[in-house]
């Protein structure tokens, strides 16, 4: 028998005999928005409401979630994953109907508010109002095993790691510990904790600094009354109680040049950037470029920072967000960001906490495949860490940067054969053997004007290396280990710049190499008819006349795997992977996949191919570019993480 919720009455079929009422409804809890808008949902009660007031709605107005329940004491739905009161009111002359009609007994299990959050590389973590974590992201290293921690009072994320801080001042940490990063264990008296991109550090109750892992500054330890630390992708810093500041570490940017910084109240750091917070709601940062530091300086009523890769992020006394960056990350308009009470910035992506306790989280980064969309008649191609550069079938230049720093105008260079970009700068080939440079020249790296008779270039991190018509070889720049002593070498056909080294392919297949060798990058010395090479940052890459591939150096990621290689007809490499281009147009690709630069497997059609750092370009025979997509890991899935 089936008793009628509407009258009493009992049934023996699924239709009420005295009122009609459709007696397959799902009682047991209250139908989500979407089965009211789709019609799944048959309880005929319903109907009229779902065609009068359901028909265009489709998510919740404030955080997009598409799953409520119903309050049958205020007659209106709760969204189950922010908790907000969406604007969809029952009609009052529908109220007795639906109450009658359905037993209300489906509200969500209370969700522990968010007390505190930190973003990494490529996950989120959150702290809750009991003391448990959560995570969500790439667990590639183990960062997001967080689940049994208790008692946690802080939560900072690293690159591939997470530290959190217990009530009673000890340390847990988990994920990647190839630097020791995690090595917390003996910590205690701790009152603060900052991940760093491989290192960690901890404040002392008593004003002092400790800290393990890559970059492992002793300077750190010297420090006294500390209030408050922060760790940035290899730099450190940290807040006295006076309100100025210390920092060691990377100032290769300029991002430890706070000892001139007064009344600063807190403290952020990412990559190669450092920002405070004064006591009058202002901000000052270091590091990066002008245009990023000049920006915050307009800033006002800031109660908290954040930073990081290549961006700033200030959250006003309002709740609304305020941002500024090097490449194409941005807040994307909306009531999502406002009423927040916390933020934090990922490697690409931010996440904040409102003032009701809820996560949100979004995606700041779009990669370089927007850029490159509509470029067409390509003929060579480049990349580097800077973006990507392309020689067009008319001899003009086209470059993608993948961060405002490298502003570099090429719209004006002509007739051009080739072009070769790294993290710092970029370089042509002219068809009468000159070369033009841009970018960054605090080395001598652009330093090219006078050469003449060239017949390929290749740009290094912080050098350039060419090759004249004679087979002999010249290069510019930071002479790192003597990485640009190139000016003995005859009879070269092929020349490529690395990190801080430099290869030769010579006319009988054999290799000659200059700079560091720490790594063994240029253990190439045995190696037989090769027709060319490529210098990635701690390895080589050779091509053999057989299409086999010989890889020596660092092979950390797993990117000189490459002795299963055949019918290649082109490589590359990068920081830590390496690229082949088969005769049949398809890329083979092997080493770090974290960003998705290994993604290579479906691509067809390619002439040519470019390791970039962390992302791979392809050019097509129909001379259109392609680029690998960042993986998204999950890390802005706020409703899951809620959940």
């Amino acid at each position: 028998m089936n008793k009628c919720p509407v009258c009493g009455k009992e049934n023996t079929g699924f239709v009420c005999s005295d009122c009609g009422f459709d007696l397959s409804c799902d009682f047991e809890r209250f139908p989500t928005l979407s089965m009211i808008k789709s019609g799944s949902f048959s309880c005929s009660k319903l109907k009229t409401i779902r065609e009068e007031k359901f028909k265009n709605v489709k998510r919740c107005e404030v955080c997009g979630g598409h799953s409520f329940y119903f309050d049958e004491k205020k007659y209106l739905f709760i969204c189950t994953a922010c908790g907000k009161t969406s604007k969809l009111q029952i009609p009052e002359k529908y109220r007795d109907e639906i109450t009658n009609a359905v037993v209300i007994n489906n509200k969500p299990k209370s969700k522990k508010k968010i007390v505190s959050l930190a973003a990494g590389d490529y996950h989120t973590v959150v702290l809750k109002e009991d003391g448990t974590v959560g995570a969500i992201g790439n667990n590639y290293s183990g960062q997001c095993n967080v689940g049994t921690w208790k008692n946690i009072s802080q939560v900072s994320a690293g690159g591939y790691h997470t530290v959190g801080l217990r009530k009673d001042g000890t340390v847990v940490a988990v994920g990647d510990n190839s630097k020791g990063q995690c090595e917390t264990g003996d910590w205690r008296s701790i009152v603060s904790v900052a991940a760093g991109y491989e290192h960690t550090v901890g404040l002392r109750s008593d004003g002092t600094v400790v800290s393990t892992g890559d970059r492992e500054e002793s300077l750190v330890h010297e420090w006294k009354n500390i209030t408050a630390i922060a760790a940035g992708h290899d730099h450190t810093v940290g807040l006295r109680k006076d309100g100025t500041v210390v920092a060691v570490g990377n100032n290769l940017r300029g991002s430890c040049n706070v000892e001139n910084w007064k009344d600063i109240t807190a403290i952020a750091a990412g990559y190669r950037c450092t920002a405070g917070l004064k006591k009058d709601g202002t901000v000052v940062a270091v590091g990066n470029n002008y245009l990023l530091r000049e920006a915050v300086k307009s800033w006002k009523s800031i109660t908290a920072v954040a930073v990081e890769n290549n961006a700033i992020f200030g959250l006003r006394k309002d709740g609304t967000v305020l941002s500024v960056s090097e490449d194409d990350c941005c807040l994307i308009e909306g009531s999502i960001w406002e009423n927040i009470s916390k933020i934090a910035s990922g490697r690409y992506h931010m996440a904040a906490v409102d003032k009701n306790g809820t996560l949100i989280c979004k995606k700041l980064k779009e990669g370089l495949q927007h850029k490159t969309a509509g470029w067409r008649n390509i003929r060579r191609i480049s990349a580097g860490a800077a973006g990507v550069a392309c020689v067009t079938y008319d001899g003009s230049a086209l470059f993608a940067a993948r961060n405002k720093n490298a502003f570099w105008d090429v719209s004006g260079w002509r007739n051009l054969l080739d072009i070769s970009v790294n993290s710092r700068h970029i370089v042509g080939l002219k068809n009468d053997g000159t070369v033009v440079a841009a970018g960054d020249n605090d080395k001598g790296q652009c330093d090219v004007s006078k050469w003449k008779n060239m017949v390929a270039v290749s740009a290094g991190w912080w050098h350039t290396a060419g090759l004249k018509e004679d087979g002999s070889a010249v290069a510019v720049g930071e002479n790192f280990f003597g990485s640009y002593d190139v000016s003995k070498w005859k009879n070269i056909k092929g020349i490529s710049a690395g990190f801080d080294f430099t290869i030769g392919v010579k006319n009988d297949g054999k290799l000659v190499s200059a700079g560091a060798y720490g790594s063994g990058q240029r253990n190439v010395y045995g190696w037989k008819n090769i027709v060319s090479a490529s210098a990635g940052f701690y390895h080589t890459v050779g091509l053999k006349s057989d299409g086999t591939v010989v890889a020596a150096g660092d092979n950390s990621s797993g990117q000189c795997d490459v002795g299963g290689w055949d019918n290649i007809m082109s490589v590359s490499a990068s920081m830590d992977n390496t690229v082949g281009l088969r005769k049949d147009g398809t890329v083979v690709a092997a080493g770090d996949n974290r960003h998705g630069q290994c993604d290579v497997k479906d691509w067809k059609n390619i002439v040519a191919v470019a390791s970039g750092f962390g992302f791979t370009a392809g050019l097509k025979s129909d001379g259109t570019v392609v680029t690998t997509k960042d993986i998204d890991y999950g890390q802005c899935d706020a409703e899951k993480l809620m959940a």
